[in-house]
């Protein structure tokens, strides 16, 4: 919560959160889709096993802080955290991310959308 002060009066409450630029979906083996996050503009979404914004804590084929997806200036772009295993196929580094692709992170399948 923050408190904006203009010309001497107090406003208490929460910013407007901006607009969302992605939406990633974890896919089921037969296509369904179990849990979506939303990636607002300019913020990073850290996903592993143990820490991050996602969590996965039952696979065992995901390091501890595996990798992240950020914004960047309207790519979404994800990025391998030194991870065991890396990301799809053995990305290191950053790939940007068309909109509808699936993406390997450990054992889970994700996609990625335009939101």
């Amino acid at each position: 919560m923050r408190v904006l002060l203009t010309g001497g009066t107090g406003h208490i409450g929460s910013l407007t959160p901006g607009p969302d630029v992605a939406l990633v979906a974890q896919l089921r083996g037969d296509r369904s889709v179990r849990d979506v996050h939303y990636l607002a503009a300019g913020r990073t979404m850290v996903l592993g096993r143990d820490t991050g914004d996602w969590t996965f804590p039952y696979d065992k084929t995901m390091s501890g802080r595996h990798a992240e997806l950020h914004d960047d200036d309207g790519a979404l772009v994800i990025r391998d955290l030194a991870s065991r295993n890396g990301i799809a196929v053995a990305v290191r580094g950053e790939r940007q991310l068309k909109p509808g692709q699936r993406v390997l992170v450990g054992d889970q399948v994700l996609r990625v959308e335009s939101v």
